[in-house]
């Protein structure tokens, strides 16, 4: 019975999902149609794409998504943006913190209908893992992005945990932070897991959880390998995630 309750809520979601998915497009063309010739860090574009990512979360009736935090770094400065990844639904849930920044993300992402689309019309980084002159190319855009004033979201795990468990952290992010020169955003995403198993369209009624953590000044890490500060940084996430899912037990 309870399987068959979840199945027909996940149909009725899925209905006003696909709506919210596919109806901004257009206007999302229009958007940068508007403000892409004097809006060079296309903020504009991204606040939409924020808004998108909102509504795809809050139109879910199975979902509700506690942010905190959101306030603790600026779109006035760049950093480079470090978050855990549990599911397929973190991109939406991270667009709810209505913040600038370019995703850094892998090249097969642009094959997902409308998330491709957005990412190269907003002018996210995408990366070939499989290619080395990919890998050294994303150093190069990394640092004319940071240098326009442009923040970067990326998933140090590299690809989602799929238990709910992270992976370790890759250097690739603090390579960027240490080059560059840019503080540290530590962001915790919590049962975005229990949200949507992998190789499911049954939803589960599922409390969210996003914090962004305080800043790490580039003054504190300057001294640091990448690896060090990867170990640092993940521990560090660790640590939250585990107090939020105490309290919500």
């Amino acid at each position: 019975m309870k399987k068959a309750f979840l199945a027909i809520c996940s149909v009725i979601s899925w209905f006003f999902l696909l709506l919210v998915y596919f109806v901004p497009v257009p206007f999302a063309f229009m958007v940068w149609v508007i403000t892409n010739k004097f809006d060079k860090r296309l903020f504009w574009l991204q606040r939409f794409r924020g808004l998108w990512g909102f509504l795809f979360v809050f139109c879910n009736p199975m979902w509700r998504l506690k942010v905190v935090g959101r306030n603790n770094f600026s779109d006035h400065k760049p950093y480079v943006l470090v978050s855990n990844h549990q599911s397929m639904v973190d991109i939406p849930i991270l667009c709810c913190l209505f913040r600038h920044y370019k995703w850094v993300s892998k090249f097969e992402n642009m094959n997902i209908p409308i998330v491709g689309w957005f990412m190269k019309l907003n002018k996210d980084l995408l990366i070939k893992r499989s290619s080395l002159r990919s890998v050294r190319h994303l150093s190069d855009n990394a640092a004319q992005c940071i240098a326009e004033g442009n923040s970067l979201m990326i998933f140090p795990e590299g690809t989602r945990s799929g238990s709910g468990k992270m992976r370790p952290f890759k250097e690739g992010a603090f390579h960027i932070a240490l080059e560059n020169k840019v503080d540290i955003v530590p962001i915790v995403l919590n049962n975005s897991y229990n949200a949507l198993y992998p190789n499911s369209w049954i939803f589960r009624f599922t409390r969210l959880s996003l914090k962004v953590l305080n800043p790490i000044p580039y003054e504190s890490f300057a001294h640091k390998t990448a690896i060090e500060l990867a170990c640092e940084v993940q521990q560090q996430i660790q640590l939250e995630l585990d107090k939020m899912q105490n309290q919500n037990s």
